[in-house]
């Protein structure tokens, strides 16, 4: 039953928020006509106050008068206890309170340990002063202490408010600048800025708000207004402004309840008993495994390295045509214009993202208005929405809209369980994280931010400034003069440079192209800045390659050229083959082939030891217009068989001792053997450059290998362009470290004898001596490295064990792998006098795509090498999961495009449409891999998509861990694995190395180190020393050998409590954090444990000891034994 309302009670209740509106129609949308959710929300509690139970859904969706009245006929009736509250309110006689949540977030978060602690949450305003009459003005300030009684309130230590009877400090600060210069006045107008915008306010002692004036020429003057938000909302702020203009001008007091207090209010409102709040929490709490967490931005610095933040702020007024179109457009999609401008916010922060899911946090001011008098109480009734937007489809902007709007009014039925309350809840679920909103989206429609009174007779806005202890940007919307104000406080310091001003730059842009093009609405956001936007089209457009050559051509010039140098040594046997004797052999080889009945462009295995022979083979299939698919002779039978079948090969080259070992199937075996009864072939026979040269086998996901199809054309472009920017020349030589199955080997057997140098050969026994290395690389002169990063470190471990020598080296190539920022140190003060080079790409990218030339010093920041830019006639794209190109400094799959993309995987068409798109006129490969750029176009590699994993709603990439680990003064070598227990649940397992194996090692000592770099969801649950980091045949490092962690029981972990004081605090612990056990050195944070959660352990602490323990004190001493230790000091 609708009780007392009628459409004309309804009509006149919505014209008390839109007074500029006559004669509403029944079926107008209400929301057409500007009514916001700040006011149906106040509406619902006009609508409450007489008994009917309605709610925000209900009336959000059915935004008409006739709507409104049908809801209304239907709603039940509620026996209101809004007499009772309005009594209680007045009576109660606690002198303190209890802080709101949202309150006792601020108080705990300015706490100087807090990670981004050391600030008050505080809001900061700046008016242009206009003949102010300063006697006048102080008096107006005086008296709005005892207006408004939160004025007057402290904060105790034990977190509780109340009402003191006198005002901290009710004076006027006035600075005299009349008779200085202008360029002295510039700088005192800023020196007080500095000062007053960031001040932390001593709340404790009762100072929560500041009130001062600049006196400057004629009739001009500053005036300056802060407030600490414990006190105050959004609405308090404005009315603080608005009496102190009203008291200026008419110098009475304005009406206003002379009873009515904050702290007695909050005394009265224990609603956590209530059907309300118990049916809200059990929504958020059956949603906690299924929220997101906040948005991934890139970071410069983790919150737990910042202390004392300071804030910057970014504002923009909106033209007023562009504000008044987006006014129209929420109209004709019936929605708030605050709903527009939330979406574009999440679109941006989709697009800097690297998650697609997350948490935007949304300031709701939750006033209770069934109580006369609230609206003109100053008083923080903030509530706090985490609104979870999903932006991982690709989406239109209407799409988007309509989601975070049905979400948005779903979740606003449930706002009785605060979203501070959330916030703990996640924090169980998540142990140790702390930051699962810091992004803010505060909309302050509906009520200019300064009254015309006010504007008219102190002044007009000029600046203005907020901050929030661990919010790293918050967004604010005002309506200052009818105009729409756009304003960004962010921590500046935790970004890459630039990134928040992109970001601002891009929400603005996209407000107004929203505004002026009605097709945007229907399209996915893809708005890069105008900079980012000319860097990437020039990305997109590579030049061809004018001249295209056969794989083999350089060696044919070789041997042309200068066909009695070496071309093969055999560092072993000292077997030595000329260009032109490699020729002959190569050339035998063919004629062998084609005696067999081998084909143009037919795929021949090659499966011999390493040396001279392997090399002739390779040259030999090529020279007989076939392609090679190298298969080493350490590959198990059933993978040899499985290779053979991938790629449909017929005829195999290999020899006598292979053949007896191994049975060869359908294939047709070819001993070389042969080749010394035969004599050579004619002519090279040939084929298009477009044609095969290669197929190399990687590992596939699946444990089926994938077979990389590249041509001449794509491989030789690659080697040309090494050779000639690393200056390689016939004087060249080089050892050939990589197995003939691994494409490092195409760069040594092409290109060092494409450019007429000297290749010198391993054989199986040697290629893993490191001692042998060395030898060769000394007694043969050799001056060019090719290799993966582990594989230098071991030769460079070597020289250790080696007196004082002179390495030859003169170009060192890396790649396949994180080059370390330790490494090329290491090298520098071993080799001083080489030159580095990081490569990198991928084997469908023609062995290498990117190079970075390392220069010394190395920034200290670095943890890895970045790949750097793109080799000639190749090119980069960072794209997201959506197929847009990312931001400077956002993560993303790199994508290889230009003339080394391999022609595909041979014998998989499912996998090579998966893999390999055309787009922008050419062919790209998506690699797999994870990068982004910098802003100077420069490639930093982040790794692997499958070595980035998920736990506990967190993505981590392994490889941060890993470089953190091996920061650690006692460890060598460290790898970092995601694992699972029995029970399903994820965790994180550390393996390392120690500089000396036999040296003890603490676990905790281990985890602290780690604690304080990384970010606490990244710090492994498990730690296992092993002797040596195990390697694959090629040199990676193979993560799928490592042994299972040895994991006991936890119960048998425990180890003794030493003392009473800890055994009685763990059953605190246990108590209070509903944990069966609890280790002495167990974190109270990572066991769920949080601020509000502080305070009853506090209490129970005191209880039991006698003594109380500050609050900063449980996150100085997080772990059980240092709280215990703590508790001693004190008692």
């Amino acid at each position: 039953m609708k009780g007392n309302w009628d459409k004309e009670k309804i009509e006149k209740l919505i014209m008390r928020f839109l007074p500029n509106i006559e004669n509403i129609p029944e079926d107008k949308n209400l929301i057409e006509l500007g009514l916001n959710s700040l006011q149906i929300m106040r509406i619902i509690n006009q609508i409450r106050k007489s008994g009917a139970s309605v709610n925000f859904p209900q009336l959000i969706n059915a935004p008409t008068i006739q709507g409104w009245n049908d809801i209304l006929e239907k709603a039940s009736r509620t026996v209101s206890k809004n007499t009772a509250v309005r009594e209680n309110h007045m009576k109660a006689e606690k002198p303190k309170a209890p802080l709101t949540d949202v309150q006792y977030s601020y108080w705990i978060g300015r706490d100087d340990n807090q990670p981004m602690g050391g600030v008050g949450c505080h809001a900061y305003i700046e008016i242009d002063g206009r003949n102010v009459d300063v006697e006048q003005l102080q008096k107006a300030w005086k008296h709005l202490f005892t207006i408004h009684p939160m004025l007057r309130a402290r904060f105790t230590d034990d977190g509780r408010q109340e009402i003191m009877e006198l005002p901290y400090d009710d004076q006027l600060a006035v600075y005299d600048l009349r008779e200085k210069s202008d360029t002295c006045k510039e700088e005192e107008l800023l020196k007080i800025r500095g000062e007053l915008s960031h001040r932390k306010m001593k709340t404790e002692l009762g100072q929560v708000a500041g009130l001062a004036i600049a006196l400057l020429s004629g009739e001009n003057s500053k005036i300056y207004f802060d407030i600490d938000l414990l006190i105050c909302d959004v609405q308090s702020f404005q009315i603080i402004l608005r009496d102190l203009s009203t008291v200026y001008v008419n110098k009475e007091k304005p009406p206003v309840n002379p009873l009515w207090l904050f702290t007695k209010y909050i005394n009265t409102l224990d609603t956590k008993d209530s059907i309300e709040w118990m049916r809200a929490k059990k929504y958020w709490q059956n949603r906690l495994d299924t929220l997101p967490l906040r948005p991934e931005l890139p970071l410069l610095k983790y919150p737990e390295d910042i202390r004392y933040p300071k804030y910057i702020r970014r504002s923009k007024f909106c033209e007023a045509e562009i504000w008044k179109r987006i006014k129209e457009i929420a109209a004709e999609l019936a929605v708030t214009p605050a709903m527009i401008l939330l979406t574009v916010y999440a679109e941006v922060l989709d697009y800097w993202s690297s998650n697609s899911e997350f948490l935007i946090n949304i300031p709701l001011f939750d006033r209770n208005t069934q109580i006369d008098g609230i609206e003109d109480v100053v008083a923080d009734f903030t509530n706090l929405l985490l609104l979870a937007v999903n932006c991982k489809e690709k989406h239109t902007f209407i799409d988007l809209l309509k989601s975070i709007k049905n979400q948005f009014y779903e979740d606003m039925e449930y706002t009785a369980y605060s979203g501070v309350q959330v916030q703990r809840d996640l924090a169980s679920l998540y142990a140790g994280e702390r930051d699962f909103a810091p992004i803010v989206f505060a909309c302050n429609l509906g009520t200019e931010l300064l009254s015309e009174e006010f504007r008219e007779n102190l002044g007009d806005f000029s600046f203005m400034i907020s901050q929030t202890p661990q919010v790293w940007i918050d967004f604010q919307i005002f309506e200052i003069d009818g105009q729409l104000m756009l304003a960004w406080d962010s921590v500046d310091e935790m970004f890459p440079d630039g990134l928040v001003e992109s970001m601002f730059t891009i929400y603005c842009q996209r407000l107004v192209d929203l505004a002026k093009d009605a097709n945007t609405r229907n399209t996915q956001f893809d708005l890069l800045p105008q900079g980012q936007q000319e860097k990437r089209s020039l990305d997109k457009l590579v030049a061809s390659s004018d001249n295209v050559y056969m794989l083999y051509q350089g060696f044919l010039e070789s041997c042309e050229r200068d066909g009695d140098k070496v071309a093969l040594s055999e560092a072993d046997t000292g077997k030595k083959l000329t260009y032109r004797q490699l020729y002959d052999r190569s050339m035998k080889v063919a004629a062998l082939l084609l005696e067999k009945g081998v084909k143009r462009e037919e795929l021949v295995c090659v499966m011999l030891p390493r040396g001279a022979d392997q090399i002739s083979a390779i040259y030999g299939i090529l020279f007989a217009g076939a392609a090679y698919v190298p298969i080493s002779v350490e590959q198990p039978e059933e993978r040899i068989k499985k290779i053979i079948n991938k790629v449909n090969a017929k005829f195999m080259i290999s020899n006598h001792d292979i053949e007896s070992t191994i049975e060869f199937w359908d294939v047709d075996f070819l001993d070389i053997a042969e080749i010394d009864t035969r004599n050579p072939l004619a002519t090279v026979i040939e084929v298009n450059t477009e044609s095969t040269a290669y197929v190399i086998m990687t590992s596939g996901s699946t444990g089926e290998p994938k077979g990389v199809e590249v041509s001449h054309a794509s491989a030789w472009n690659t080697i040309r362009d090494v050779n000639a920017r690393y200056r390689i020349d016939a004087s060249a030589s080089l050892l050939g470290i990589s197995g003939v199955d691994f494409d490092l080997s195409v760069y040594d057997n092409f290109g060092i004898l494409g450019a007429g140098g000297t290749l010198h050969l391993l054989s199986e026994n040697t290629s893993k001596d490191a001692n042998f290395w060395l030898k060769t690389i000394l007694e043969n002169n050799i001056t060019v490295w090719n290799s993966v990063p582990i594989l230098l470190k071991m030769l460079l471990i070597e020289m250790d064990t080696a007196q004082s020598i002179d390495v030859p080296l003169q170009i060192i190539m890396l790649s396949g792998d994180w080059i370390e920022r330790e490494l090329p140190i290491m090298l520098n003060n071993k080799i001083p006098n080489c030159e580095l080079y990081a490569m990198g790409g991928a084997t469908e990218g023609a062995i290498w795509s990117n190079y970075y030339k390392v220069d010394f010093p190395i920034p200290k920041e670095w943890k890895n090498i970045p790949y750097g830019r793109p080799l000639s006639h190749q090119t980069y794209r960072v794209v997201d999961s959506k197929g847009r190109d990312c931001p400077d400094w956002v993560m993303g799959e790199l994508w290889i495009g230009g003339e080394g993309v391999a022609k595909g995987y041979r014998g998989d068409i499912e996998l090579t449409a998966q893999k390999f798109l055309y787009e922008y006129g050419q062919k790209w490969y998506k690699t797999g891999d994870l990068g982004r750029f910098w802003p100077d176009r420069t490639i930093e590699i982040m790794g692997r998509k499958d070595f980035q994993v998920k736990i506990k709603g967190h993505r981590i990439e392994l490889g941060e861990i890993e470089s953190v680990l091996k920061e650690h003064p006692e460890i060598k070598d460290a790898l970092a694995v995601a694992k699972t227990y029995e029970n399903g649940e994820k965790y994180l397992a550390a393996y390392f190395v120690l500089h000396n194996p036999d040296k003890s090692w603490q676990e905790e000592e281990i985890r602290n180190f780690l604690r304080g770099k990384l970010a606490s969801y990244m710090v492994p649950g498990s730690f296992v020393p092993m002797v040596k980091i195990p390697l694959t045949k090629n040199g990676k490092v193979d993560r799928k050998s490592l042994p299972d962690p040895v994991i006991a029981k936890k119960e048998n972990q425990l180890a003794a409590y030493e003392g009473e004081v800890e055994e009685k605090l763990a059953n605190i612990w246990k108590q209070i954090l509903a944990v069966d056990f609890v280790e002495r050195e167990a974190d109270y944070f990572e066991l769920g444990g949080n601020s509000l959660v502080a305070t009853e352990m506090i209490k129970l602490i005191k209880e039991t000891f006698a003594v109380r323990v500050p609050i900063r004190d449980i996150f100085d001493y997080p772990a059980l034994s240092e709280l215990a230790g703590r508790i001693e000091e004190l008692q």
